[in-house]
This record gives structure tokens, C-alpha cells and sequence, in this order.
């Protein structure tokens, strides 16, 4: 078995634009639709994932793969086809065209419902080639089934004449690509390809992202809650998809990363105290985008460095400002300051982080959070917070190193 090493390097500078995620209503759209016509379908475990906005000043990713066979298109393995058709012949046609160009297996479906009977018992499969017009779950049920459910899996329709305004509702809901029936035979193998080999693209990516042994970022952000929001997603989705984070995990996580950054904007930047909160009036607000707009303030920045690796993730979140004391903000932990508003975050970042240590000045903080903690951090939920850094320097250890 070879193994192979590989370090490369990208550097960008372009300014992040946060995405806001929307959440699709489960009752509008196709499926609402079958669900109202009473078409039951069997329930599944619906995919989450999370949208963000990407941008980094620096980024480095050495990463170890291994050789093997591919199981898919492209490699040595089987391909496997569902075809859904409700007419025998066209069926026969499209099973011998796909046996001709590809080494394949395929599966027939009479309709929508026969077909997500084969997707849950049969599959996974590489690619779906789908009827319209079909009795008790037509085309378009079934992509909308198939998006819901199975969406790695590529959709491609078949149409016929006078379905056009059909198909394209279909490649507007999520159809990878469309086969006219009446050149289906010239036409149907150049489709095929050109689909698999994106899809089969994208799946490789994913699976070398397993493989990632060290990944490391840099961002320099400007003063800006959204572009914060932006970069804490884009460290959940690196984190999820690499495997250092399972996904219980992610919002706490997320929460730790959230409130260092607005710690270091609002408190370490604009040098804006956390005692302006109690007040009845919005004067904190006020504030905040006042000095977000005057010099110095304006003018610092939040460097965020972050390393992956499969042990652990280590983020380094450093202001401009003159940092504080850290001695001088109240316990978190005791219960007569649990509600004053100065040291909430440092509570949350403590509880949910298995390391979390300051600079001497202040104005740099270290989360470390391990894949499998130290038994000693396993039994304290706030981790180890040591008061200086555990190099016994005055200034943090390189990012990724203890």
C-alpha cells in the first residue's frame, strides 16, 4: 500500500460576505404536496448542513491519503443505475444503452413510489434517470423525494414531447441534467458521463477530506459581527467535515469561537465595557457603532488563527487592543456573579473548551479542544484554564503547538 504526502499552500485576499442560511418548510413545495394527496413515504434522518461565508489570509493543508480502487465511475468498480419508467420498452432501451458504455449494474423501477422502495432497500446508487409522466408518484414527486432524502445522488430526467415546461421545473428543483427521449440514443451516454464525472468529483473531495492531517487558516477580520458570524461557520463546516468535531458538538463550539471574537471586538478593539449592559438605555449598542466608525478603532483588527489536526483544534484569537486584566474580571464560576454581564463569555468559553488561557496583556486567547480529552479535563466540564501560557512565556506558542 503506498502512502502519499502532500503540503500545499493558497493565499487570498477578498473581503467575506456572510450567507444567510434559510431553512426549507417541510410542508411547502413537492413534498408538501404528496403529503397532502396522501402519498406516505417512510421516514428518514434528514442531513443537516450548514452554509458559510469563506475568507482567509493564509491557508495550509497537509493531508495523507492512501491508494485503492475506486468502487464508482472512473475506477475499477461497478456503476449503478436506478432507471424509472413506467413503460417496459423504454426501460429495455435504456438499460442496454447504459450496459453498452458503462461496466454497470442496473435497477429498474415501474414509478416514484417503486422507486424510493429501491433507494431504501438497494441503494446507494450513482445516478437516478427518471420518467416525468408516471402513475402514483410521478418525476417530479420523485426528485422532490430524492433531494429531501438522498441528495448526493445525482437526478436525471428523461422527457418526451410536451413535457418541456415539466422539465424545466425539474432542473429548476434540483435535476442534475435532462435526456431528450427522442435522441435518447445518441444522447444518453454523454449525459451519463458528464453527470458522473461531477458528482463522482465532488464525492472524491469529500472522502479526502478524511485524509487531512494538518489544516491551517488565518484570518485578519475587521470589526464586523457578521463577518465574525462568517468565519465561525466556516470553522464548524472545516471542522465537521474533516471529522475533528462530531456534530454535537458543533454549537458549543460555535458558541466558544462566537463570543472570543466579540470579546476581542467589542471589548479588546473598541475598548468597550461590559458595564454599559446594565444600563436601561442603548447606550452599549450606540457605542459600539460609533467607535466601529471612529480612529483608532476603526483601524484594528481580530487575527484569528486556526490548525486541525485529528486530535484536536487549536484557535488563537488575538485583538489590538491594550488588553486587560484578567485578574481584575469577577469569577465567572461563583454563583453571587453569575448574572453580572462582565466574564459571561469567559464562563461559556471555559465550560465548553477543554483549554482556554490568556496572554499576560490580555489581548490573545488560546481554545483547544481535543477529539478525546485528557482524563483530568474529562472530569472538570470547564477544562484547564492556567493563568499564564503552558510554554511558561509571556506570548502564545505557535498555533498547533502545545
Amino acid at each position: 500500500m503506498r502512502t502519499f504526502l502532500c503540503t500545499f499552500s493558497v493565499l487570498r485576499h477578498h473581503k467575506i460576505e456572510a450567507t444567510e442560511q434559510t431553512r426549507e418548510n417541510p410542508q411547502s413545495g413537492a413534498l408538501g404536496n404528496l403529503q397532502r394527496a396522501g402519498v406516505h413515504l417512510p421516514k428518514m434522518k434528514r442531513p443537516i448542513r450548514q452554509l458559510c461565508g469563506s475568507s482567509v489570509t493564509g491557508r495550509t493543508v497537509t493531508f495523507q491519503t492512501r491508494a485503492r480502487k475506486s468502487t464508482r465511475f472512473g475506477g475499477d468498480g461497478m456503476t449503478r443505475f436506478l432507471i424509472v419508467d413506467d413503460s417496459l420498452l423504454a426501460r429495455q432501451i435504456i438499460r442496454d444503452l447504459l450496459k453498452k458504455s458503462f461496466e454497470c449494474e442496473v435497477v429498474e423501477a415501474t414509478d416514484g413510489l417503486d422507486a424510493v422502495q429501491s433507494l431504501e432497500e438497494q441503494g446507494p446508487f450513482d445516478l437516478i434517470l427518471s420518467d416525468l409522466q408516471m402513475p402514483r408518484l410521478d418525476g417530479l414527486g420523485l426528485l422532490a423525494v430524492v433531494r429531501d432524502r438522498f441528495r448526493c445522488t445525482p437526478f436525471v430526467i428523461l422527457t418526451a414531447f410536451g413535457n418541456e415546461d415539466i422539465a424545466v421545473q425539474a432542473i429548476q428543483e434540483g435535476a442534475a441534467s435532462y435526456v431528450p427521449k427522442q435522441s435518447i440514443r445518441g444522447r444518453l451516454s454523454d449525459v451519463v458521463k458528464t453527470v458522473l464525472t461531477a458528482a463522482t468529483r465532488r464525492q472524491i473531495r469529500k472522502r479526502l477530506t478524511r485524509h487531512i492531517v494538518a489544516h491551517e487558516l488565518e484570518f485578519s477580520l475587521i470589526n464586523d459581527r457578521r463577518l465574525l458570524s462568517a468565519a465561525v461557520a466556516e470553522l464548524q463546516e472545516i471542522g465537521q467535515s474533516s471529522g475533528t468535531f462530531e456534530e454535537h458538538q458543533l454549537t458549543r463550539i460555535g458558541v466558544s469561537l462566537e463570543e472570543s471574537l466579540l470579546n476581542a471586538m467589542i471589548h479588546g478593539n473598541l475598548e468597550i465595557s461590559s458595564e454599559l449592559r446594565d444600563r436601561e438605555d442603548d447606550a452599549y449598542e450606540q457605542l459600539i457603532l460609533a467607535r466601529q466608525e471612529t480612529l483608532p478603532y476603526c483601524n484594528r483588527r481580530i487575527h484569528l488563527k486556526a490548525r486541525f489536526t485529528p486530535d484536536e483544534v487549536r484557535f488563537v484569537i488575538t485583538d489590538e487592543g491594550p488588553g486587560f486584566d484578567l485578574a481584575a474580571v469577577p469569577d465567572p464560576r461563583d454563583p453571587q456573579n453569575f448574572l453580572k454581564p462582565s466574564g459571561r463569555g469567559l464562563l461559556l468559553i471555559r465550560s465548553f473548551m477543554d483549554e482556554a488561557y490568556h496572554n499576560t496583556s490580555g489581548n490573545s486567547i488560546t481554545l483547544v479542544k481535543r477529539s478525546h480529552p485528557r482524563p483530568a479535563e474529562a472530569e472538570s466540564p470547564a477544562g484547564r484554564v492556567p493563568s499564564s501560557y503552558p510554554n511558561g512565556g509571556s506570548s502564545p506558542p505557535e498555533v498547533g503547538k502545545p
